[in-house]
């Protein structure tokens, strides 16, 4: 029977071992192809093995059997992604990378795509047990075997039940044949350094020192100051990263203003029944302030605008991301062409992207461009921010809670439910007097929501 073919994205140790371990069983090197960034590991893999060595990722992975990912953590997502962008039909695979979890890989690979996570032969694991493969519901019994037969050259033979969270551990030198990691090379490895966890009781152990005077000692049964490090998530650590460029990139200025939600509030109460009755959804506060932000960025174009140095970019179109808290942290779906939805379509897309973030269903290339963001925080009780920008965008809109304070109205005092709103901009292409007036246009719509249907 012919061999599957192969693709192995990467070509480091693990790679290099588990190639030579399928060609030393007779594996023919025809049915097996590499792609790799760093020339050195490609050259080295063509001259040893004579297989087809590919500088592009998708090329390398195009009509095969079985992509094997030996690529860094670091750099998987990238990589999952690439592929699933320019495949048609993305084939089975085998991930190789510590700390990434089968959902994550579910999200970069697709749902449908059958997925094994294989923890490769560190001392770490190897000591606690956890060494072994386990995969989703898409992985047949035939795809199970050839993953035994991948990584039997390694000793990874075993099924684990369920999926463990483990940390990012580094590989063991292999000294077979091949660079293979034997079984005798991770048993060495684990006997020469000192267990994890006698190394971490040994951190915390100390004599117990006498209380001063006047004090009363607590012991440590009463009292617990460990702490705990816990791997970020790649999607936490592409939040951050972004926060970060936003404030390195772009000049960040905040401008406020605050608003008498009165005539917004009272306009839902009077048509909320008759909106969901029509529409199966309920009016709620955010339709109101899209639409606004669309009129205020046709008066102020600047803010829906784009820095590309050395040009200004404008734009005929509202693409604004709605920021909604997900399973996996905070999603900034995009509603495409604003400007052409009603109030129902809003509501409608809004409602729709909050409950597929809350079972992490949102689709990649719903949170890909977007030309204004508005987020509010007033759901979670912020009474004032000062948001982010979403790069390369060049403002965000903030909202907050609404409480109500005394207002002067008509030389009178008066309580009325207010809500402050706040806009960051970049200050590279939104001068001051801009972000003011996209504010003060914003407050005009929603304090007279009746300008929102006449568009004026």
């Amino acid at each position: 029977m012919d061999k599957p073919r192969l693709a192995f994205i990467g070509g480091g140790n693990m790679a290099k071992s588990l190639i030579g371990g399928l060609i030393d069983k007779g594996f023919s090197s025809r049915c097996i192809s590499v792609s790799d960034p760093v020339k050195k590991n490609l050259d080295q893999l063509n001259r040893k093995f004579g297989i087809a060595t590919i500088s592009d990722n998708s090329i390398a992975a195009k009509d095969v059997d079985l992509i094997v990912l030996c690529v860094k953590p670091q750099i998987l997502e990238s990589v999952c992604k690439e592929l699933q962008a320019s495949l048609n039909q993305m084939p089975p695979a085998i991930s190789i990378a510590a700390g990434i979890p089968l959902s994550l890989l579910m999200d970069w690979l697709g749902e449908d795509t059958p997925i094994i996570r294989c923890m490769p032969n560190t001392p770490a694991l190897v000591q606690s047990g956890a060494a072994g493969m386990f995969a989703n519901q898409k992985v047949d019994k035939k795809l199970r075997n050839l993953a035994e037969e991948i990584f039997d050259a390694v000793g990874l033979c075993c099924w684990l039940e369920k999926e463990e969270d483990i940390d990012l551990v580094t590989a063991v030198s292999g000294s077979g044949p091949g660079q293979r990691v034997t079984k005798a090379d991770a048993t060495s490895a684990v006997s020469a350094s000192p267990s994890p966890t006698a190394s971490a009781l040994a951190s915390v152990k100390s004599e117990p020192q006498p209380a001063m005077t006047g004090t009363t000692a607590i012991s440590s049964s009463e009292m617990s100051r460990s702490e705990r490090p816990v791997l970020m998530s790649p999607m936490r650590r592409r939040i951050a990263e972004r926060l970060v460029e936003a404030q390195h990139q772009a000049a960040l200025l905040t401008t406020f203003n605050e608003v008498d939600m009165t005539s917004v509030m009272e306009l839902r109460k009077k048509f909320k029944d008759n909106f969901v009755d029509r529409h199966g959804v309920k009016l709620g506060f955010m339709s109101f302030f899209v639409r606004a932000a669309v009129e205020a960025l046709n008066v102020v174009p600047q803010v829906n605008a784009e820095f590309r140095d050395p040009h200004i970019v404008y734009r005929d179109f509202c693409d604004i991301g709605i920021a909604v808290g997900g399973g996996k942290g905070l999603v900034v779906p995009i509603l495409r062409n604003a400007e052409q939805m009603n109030f129902a379509q809003i509501e409608q897309s809004i409602g729709d992207f909050a409950r597929r973030a809350a079972d992490n269903k949102v689709k990649l290339e719903e949170l890909q461009g977007g030309t204004f963001t508005i987020s509010n925080g007033g759901v979670y009780g912020s009474m004032l921010s000062t948001p982010i920008i979403n790069p390369p965008q060049s403002g965000i809109l903030g909202l907050h809670a609404i409480q109500e304070r005394p207002v002067a109205v008509d030389g009178q005092v008066v309580v009325r439910p207010m809500m402050y709103v706040a806009l960051s901009y970049d200050h590279r292409i939104v001068d001051g007097r801009e972000a003011v007036t996209f504010l003060k246009r914003i407050k005009e719509m929603i304090e007279d929501p009746t300008r929102l249907m006449l568009e004026c």
